[in-house]
């Protein structure tokens, strides 16, 4: 057969491929990614491969450790839906003053933006879940896309705006930083997802700290602006 029919008949070479398993559920199937209705550069593409497959390597060794698989599931737990900071919340709601005003100010924008940001992302890039997601007792399984994680996203944004003028600021970004770690350790996202949905969750609470700060800015006197205690 001629040379030039057999690179013809080949085709153009085929996207990579994330296999998932869903949670509960023998059977697996792959997904493409990136999508089939989007274009990303090759570079990129094997970029974000190389670097998740770094991570994963590395954290490998470190899973299947009952003690570790447990403080990773109950970080896990806690970044769900925002619970930890809305029960920074709970303790603070009765002692009026700047923590109280912080923690209703990181709770109500985290819980306001976050889910808009995040569904957004998810579904421009559709990017499936990694196999075979840690599956324990009080463990939500996955469900949407993956990236960014929603779970990083959040945390970050709201350890953000609560470490504003806090003494407890180095507290909040540990959680935030064990919420993060907990969806590597269990699968439920690539390393991409999580350090991605990390900065932006920074950006957001920048933005939020800027949008309505604790304090009254300061400058010119004509400027207008004030803000309640």
């Amino acid at each position: 057969m001629d040379s030039r029919h057999e690179e013809q008949s080949a085709g153009p070479p085929t996207r990579p491929v994330a296999t998932e398993r869903r949670m509960g559920d023998d059977t697996t199937w792959s997904t493409p990614w990136p999508p089939a209705n989007t274009e990303y550069p090759d570079l990129l593409i094997s970029s974000v491969s190389d670097f998740d497959d770094w991570v994963d390597t590395r954290v490998e060794p470190l899973r299947r450790r009952p003690g570790l698989d447990r403080l990773a599931a109950m970080a896990s737990f806690l970044g769900d839906h925002g619970l930890v900071w809305f029960l920074v919340l709970v303790a603070r709601i009765r002692r009026p003053g700047l923590r109280r005003r912080s923690a209703v100010r990181a709770v109500l924008f985290t819980g306001l933006v976050v889910p808009v940001v995040n569904g957004a992302l998810k579904s421009l890039v559709d990017r499936s879940r990694p196999a075979e997601p840690a599956e324990m007792a009080g463990l939500r399984p996955p469900s949407s896309a993956s990236f960014p994680s929603g779970h990083s996203l959040a945390a970050w944004c709201a350890a953000t705006m609560l470490a504003e003028d806090d003494s407890r600021a180095a507290v909040y970004y540990a959680t935030a930083a064990a919420v993060s770690w907990s969806r590597i350790h269990l699968r439920h996202h690539h390393a991409t997802d999580v350090v991605t949905g990390s900065l932006l969750g920074c950006v957001l609470g920048a933005v939020g700290r800027k949008l309505d700060p604790l304090r009254p800015r300061t400058g010119n006197a004509n400027n207008g602006l004030r803000v309640g205690p």
